[in-house]
């Protein structure tokens, strides 16, 4: 059995190798430079076909490391969390000299905030919540980067260690204060200003806590409630606004309080993942209400 050293980080990796992630605005230049660049959509194939980026091929990291590619590609995601195409690039620059492999920074998401042109078709179709667990979000997400916003959409309590009554009537503890965002992911910047396509995050900063994002990309926002449904509701609204890159941590605070340990959780609004639906896992389908401008 073969064994490899772990990587620090994906980006450390990256570097290494040479693979590198490309802005929505520096791949536009690129395009409309006439360069020819291989785009490649990692993401499910249901994804892939109600709308991709222009001439985009839909494969997998390993099929892309199997085929004769040669030049520049760039791999991209739907930029909604995790390192796939960052980890797609790593894999081809190890497997072909021939190519130079960059990544998509802030994947389909931040393409189409940008104004960036795809397939997809104007008018209503369904739309996707993506939620991210407390595992995903104190590991993989809690990179110090500056990418990663939360999004704080609980009540405001009035005093400290009152909480307010949920929405949904579910009942507190009075002794139980609400809990502190800062403390719990001290990597991660924080706010509950909703921001708006063009806004630079507006965060809540303290001693080690994220720069901003870097130039040319947009942060991924993590919403958390206190599972009253209010993130899905926020999430709907900013994406009707033009916010593309955010997500719902599954099961809000209560999540957090429990260590992402499982636990009973509310289907449905608030609820958490829900079932497997056109092969894209950890994705929800919600009314069609979205429309494409």
């Amino acid at each position: 059995m073969k064994t490899y050293l772990p990587c620090l980080s994906v980006l450390a990796c990256a570097l290494a190798l040479g693979a590198q992630a490309v802005t929505p605005a520096e791949l536009q230049a690129l395009l409309a430079a006439g360069e020819r660049v291989a785009l490649i959509d990692l993401r499910p194939q249901a994804a892939y076909e109600a709308g991709t980026l222009p001439d985009a091929m839909r494969m997998s990291a390993r099929e892309a490391a199997r085929k004769p590619l040669r030049g520049r590609v760039v791999f991209f995601d739907d930029g909604l969390g995790g390192a796939a195409a960052a980890d797609a690039a790593v894999l081809l620059a190890e497997k072909n000299a021939d190519v130079q492999a960059d990544s998509l920074a802030g994947g389909f998401a931040a393409w189409s905030a940008m104004g960036g042109q795809t397939s997809e078709r104007k008018g209503l179709r369904p739309a996707h919540q993506r939620y991210v667990t407390y595992q995903e979000l104190a590991g993989d997400l809690a990179d110090p980067s500056g990418t990663v916003v939360l999004l704080d959409v609980r009540p405001e309590r009035k005093e400290a260690g009152m909480p307010a009554a949920a929405a949904t009537g579910q009942a507190v503890a009075a002794s139980e204060s609400p809990v502190d965002l800062a403390a719990e992911f001290p990597r991660l910047a924080a706010t509950r200003t909703l921001p708006r396509p063009a806004d630079a995050p507006s965060t809540q900063r303290g001693p080690g806590r994220a720069a901003a994002a870097a130039p040319g990309t947009t942060p991924l926002y993590v919403l958390i409630d206190a599972g009253d449904g209010t993130a899905e509701r926020t999430a709907r609204r900013l994406r009707a606004a033009g916010v593309a890159r955010v997500v719902i941590l599954a099961g809000g605070e209560s999540a957090i309080r429990r260590k992402g340990a499982p636990g009973l959780m509310r289907r449905g609004s608030g609820g958490g993942l829900d079932e497997e639906r056109d092969g894209a896992p950890d994705f929800a389908t919600i009314v069609q209400e979205e429309a494409k401008p």
